[in-house]
């Protein structure tokens, strides 16, 4: 790197190389699934938050370098680099790989040194796409809806986008929101946006690229008639979704068959509960969908499950404080005895199939 502005660029490919080479030698080890829990998750938390900063962010003097070692120039930065590198293809990200570093050793570089490179081999415009992951603070909730599903246009949904804030999405009588939180920000990023059937990440629909546009004008993707669809498989992408409509159901139903894969599960689990906590969906749609997983048996997603459920105890204990005795001895409330026996309804499955 030339300066400490690009320091992403080593920690952040140096991140995601150590998971693609485990996953090389040892694909039996699931590695991504790892990746997600530990890097996707944690750069999501810390991104979320008004606090954040940008990957790419002046260094004016050596004593600022310390501020920037932190989950947005590793993880967040390792998540990009995976995602561009799914949209591009392996191929062309490869060969723009071997074209930066040959065109550049025994040097120095900047981002946009890789972004010409990969544009070079690619003919696309790889710089316009990224500046917007690394020049902005944050990243998308992208809010899908259902325009129409006809014999002659087919499916026709409408995506937009808005920066996502864990502190957002309450209006200002302290009612939920059902519409993207006015927070007064106007970042706006384009999206590589892949499209499944809802119970099957290998059947891809279509793949989409979401201009900034659609921050303002919703983007309409054509699809054909009567297609159940999901957005992000794989969780590839870097962005919360948020369905509106009937487009959830068919998400609930395959999640309560089991259809879908670990990862998505994970994927539309903590997507769920973070919209609740967003204010931007009600809490008990989160619940409802973990209420689904009543056979989980996924490691991961059990500790998604212990997270987020752990999280609403707590702030559950904190709304109730006042119903504490004057001993300074705890009562179990009526909501925290609610969610009790609903995480043993979650937990009992596991609990008989793996023996006391």
């Amino acid at each position: 790197m030339q300066w400490w502005t690009h320091l992403w660029l080593n920690e952040g490919f140096a991140s995601w190389i150590e998971y693609l080479a485990v996953d090389h030698c040892f694909p039996e080890y699931d590695i991504w699934t790892v990746f997600l829990a530990n890097n996707v998750s944690s750069a999501m938390a810390t991104d979320a938050l008004k606090t954040s900063h940008p990957i790419e962010v002046e260094v004016h003097s050596p004593d600022e370098v310390d501020e920037i070692f932190d989950a947005v120039s590793y993880k967040k930065g390792s998540s990009i680099i995976r995602m561009i590198n799914d949209y591009l293809g392996s191929e062309k990200f490869t060969k723009g790989l071997q074209l930066y570093i040959q065109s550049h050793k025994y040097g120095n570089t900047t981002t946009e040194d890789l972004w010409n490179a990969l544009s070079e081999v690619c003919g696309e415009d790889v710089g316009s796409i990224m500046s917007t992951w690394t020049r902005q603070v944050g990243f998308p909730v992208l809010t899908v809806h259902k325009v129409c599903d006809t014999v002659d246009d087919g499916l026709v949904i409408a995506i937009q986008q808005d920066r996502f804030l864990t502190e957002g999405g309450y209006n200002g009588n302290g009612n939920h929101m059902n519409t993207p939180s006015t927070h007064g920000d106007t970042s706006a990023w384009y999206v590589p946006v892949t499209i499944c059937e809802a119970a099957d990440s290998t059947k891809v629909l279509k793949r989409v690229l979401v201009p900034p546009s659609a921050r303002t004008e919703a983007f309409h993707v054509h699809l054909p008639g009567g297609s159940q669809i999901r957005l992000n498989p794989g969780v590839v992408g870097f962005y919360r979704v948020q369905y509106e409509g009937s487009l959830m159901a068919p998400i609930l139903e395959a999640l309560g068959e089991g259809r879908l894969e670990h990862r998505d599960r994970l994927c539309v689990l903590a997507d769920a509960f973070a919209l609740a906590r967003a204010g931007r969906v009600r809490m008990t749609s989160a619940l409802t969908m973990a209420s689904s997983l009543h056979c989980e048996g996924d490691y991961v997603v059990w500790c998604e499950l212990r997270e987020q459920l752990g999280k609403l105890r707590s702030l559950i204990q904190e709304r109730c404080a006042t119903s504490k005795d004057a001993g300074g001895t705890g009562v179990i409330t009526p909501f925290e005895g609610a969610l009790n026996t609903f995480i043993i309804h979650l937990a009992e499955p596991s609990f008989k199939r793996l023996g006391r």
